[in-house]
Formats: structure tokens, C-alpha cells, sequence
């Protein structure tokens, strides 16, 4: 499509100047951020290689100035505008969350399905479209979590569930991955979370896993609707709206301050790239240890 619109010839290897005229029509035709972008330079990296070009020398110095330099972009827009910076769920905020789930206008069991969901989005690392469904008057089994893709054993010392993702963003294939989330025992426990919402709803074959009382699935907009309507302004932010993706941000911002690497952290939050490094809102182990050391010199 590119090359139509700007009428280039295709032809391999690609010259700089298609590949400085690509960078910008998918930032600016097709409003892609530098990340996606990073892909597919990848992507066409591996048609050089895959058509007997070792080295296609696409990621020229101008080429990865540039890149670089939409990224530097986008990280002042964040800053600019607060709202678009994405906070982490603290230990504290879920603690919030449970208690305004409680005065939340809704059912019992409908409390416990969100606090299920919140727990294992925290303690797994899932993105939120991992565990529920896309649609509410409809879903498609070949990629939402269903019944039969739960289980819960009584492995480790508070229990586990483990979840079958039918076709995990990092697996380019498509394959089934099973997902392990371990019980802490504690009052976010993901296990004694799920256990306490199973145990209140019918569990049929072949449906959403989570579902309503009465039998609707929930989706990742409504998740997110009530995450806002009781959470928001909520802690020293004043203000703030959490979204779904804050769990994932949390949980990985955690991690790094309690001292694992980079590579597991990347491992945990199943994280094919290292965009994983954006979510460390607490300072790093790594830059911990350093200054340590340079207290010695």
C-alpha cells in the first residue's frame, strides 16, 4: 500500500530513501507508534534474510535517529499530559479496589468476579483481553478463555490456577500457552480470589470463564468502566483513572523493585520485546546496586 500511494518500485534489497518514506507513512498515514514501527523494520529485515540477503542494512544511523527520535516524542507527550501516563496498582490501590467493590451497587458474586479477575490480572501478568471476553452478546471459542481452559490444583503451598491462553499476543504462531498463576496467601491471594467466585456460579462447558450472575460475560470495556467508576480519584494523584493495563504495570513495577532481572521480569510478563522496560515506575535493582558500589569509590 505504501509503495502505491508513493509510487515506489519494490525491490530488494530496499534503499534508504523507501525505508525513510515507509517510516513516515505509518507514523503519519497510519498513526503507528515507534514500537510497531521497530516491527516492521524487523519484518522486513527478515525478508532480506529469508531472500538470501544477510545483511539488508535497512537500520541505517539516519534510520534509527529517526526512530528514536519519534520515540523521544512520544515519551514527552506522556509526560505532557498526565492522563496519558499509565499508573501502577499498588498493593494499596487493590486494597482500595476491594473495599469500593464492596459499596459498589451490585451483587455479591458480581463483586467477587471482578475481584477475581483484578487478582490474577496482578499476580499473572495477563493483559485484560486474555480473560474475558471481546463481546458480550457474543464471543468466538477459538480465542476467549472458556471453562475448560481453567484449572485449579492444589500444587504450591496456597494452591494454583493455571490458564490456557488459546493464541498469546507473544506467540506470533498462535500456539496454546499454559499460564501458572500461584496462591500467596495473602489478601490479594489470586487463588482464594477465583476459588471464592467459582464456588458461587455454575461453571458449564464450552462458555467465558468469566461471567455475570446471570450468565453474561464480561468484557475488558466493562472491566475498565468499573475500575473508573471506583477508582477514580483515588490516592495522592488526586484524580486518577485506572485501566486495566495498570495491573500489568504494577505487578511488573514490583518485580523490578524486589530485585529480579530484566530477563525474568521479561519471562513472568510473557514480553516478546523489551517494552516491558517502560512499565518500571520504581527505581531498578540494577541502578540500586550501582549506586551501592559507589559509595565504596
Amino acid at each position: 500500500m505504501c509503495c502505491k500511494e508513493n509510487s515506489l518500485k519494490r525491490e530488494l534489497p530496499v534503499p534508504e530513501k523507501t525505508i525513510l518514506i515507509f517510516i513516515h507513512w505509518l507514523a503519519k498515514k497510519r498513526n503507528l507508534k515507534a514500537g510497531t514501527i521497530n516491527n516492521y523494520l524487523a519484518g522486513i529485515r527478515q525478508l532480506h534474510i529469508a531472500n538470501g540477503i544477510p545483511d539488508p542494512g535497512i537500520r541505517t544511523e539516519t534510520v534509527n535517529l529517526i526512530v528514536k527520535g519519534a520515540q523521544n516524542k512520544e515519551a514527552r507527550d506522556r509526560l505532557a499530559n498526565a492522563q496519558q501516563v499509565k499508573r501502577p496498582i499498588t498493593a494499596e490501590s487493590m486494597l482500595t479496589l476491594k473495599s469500593k467493590l464492596r459499596e459498589w451497587p451490585e451483587s455479591g458474586t458480581n463483586h467477587r468476579l471482578v475481584w477475581a479477575v483484578a487478582t490474577c490480572l496482578l499476580h499473572g501478568l495477563f493483559r485484560i483481553r486474555e480473560l474475558v471476553s471481546e463481546k458480550e452478546a457474543e464471543f468466538d471459542p477459538a480465542f476467549t478463555l472458556l471453562t475448560d481452559d481453567i484449572y485449579v490444583a492444589e500444587t504450591g503451598e496456597f494452591g494454583t490456577v493455571q490458564f490456557r491462553l488459546k493464541a498469546p499476543k507473544e506467540d506470533k504462531k498462535n500456539r496454546s500457552k499454559i499460564v501458572d498463576v500461584y496462591g500467596t496467601g495473602g489478601p490479594t491471594c489470586p487463588v482464594q480470589a477465583f476459588s471464592k467466585w467459582q464456588a458461587r456460579v455454575s461453571w458449564p462447558a464450552g462458555q467465558p470463564a468469566f461471567r455475570w450472575e446471570d450468565g453474561r460475560p464480561l468484557t475488558a470495556k466493562r472491566f475498565n468502566s468499573i475500575l473508573k467508576e471506583t477508582m477514580t480519584g483515588q490516592g495522592q494523584e488526586g484524580d486518577r483513572t485506572f485501566s486495566s493495563h495498570c495491573f500489568r504495570i504494577g505487578a511488573a513495577s514490583r518485580l523490578g523493585s524486589l530485585g529480579y532481572s530484566d530477563e525474568d521480569v521479561k519471562a513472568m510478563g510473557r514480553w516478546s520485546s523489551r517494552a516491558f522496560e517502560e512499565y518500571m515506575l520504581h527505581p531498578r535493582t540494577k541502578r540500586a546496586a550501582i549506586a551501592k558500589q559507589a559509595k565504596h569509590l
